[in-house]
């Protein structure tokens, strides 16, 4: 008998209230900017950082109460040295 894997959760949704902040310029909550995979492609994202709670509230004071998406993007010409 072949036993079935369960099939897991939905990811959780995210509260649209959370600031989007881009190479440290603010844009937003996710409520105005949109979906994020619609802003950028993935290739141009160097990284992403996400803050709750103290940490996101210690840096972006009370618009950081719901959360913070921090992106930062490849720089224009840069290149990965190997």
């Amino acid at each position: 008998m072949i036993s079935k894997m369960p099939t897991p959760p939905p990811p959780p949704s995210i509260d649209d209230r959370v600031l989007v902040v881009v190479d440290g310029k603010e844009k937003g909550t996710l409520a105005t900017t949109g979906k994020l995979d619609d802003l950028y492609k993935p290739a141009d994202i160097e990284s992403i950082n996400v803050l709750k709670h103290k940490s996101a509230t210690e840096k972006y004071g009370e618009k950081g109460k719901y959360g913070v998406i921090e992106i930062n993007l490849k720089k224009p010409g840069a290149s990965k040295q190997e």
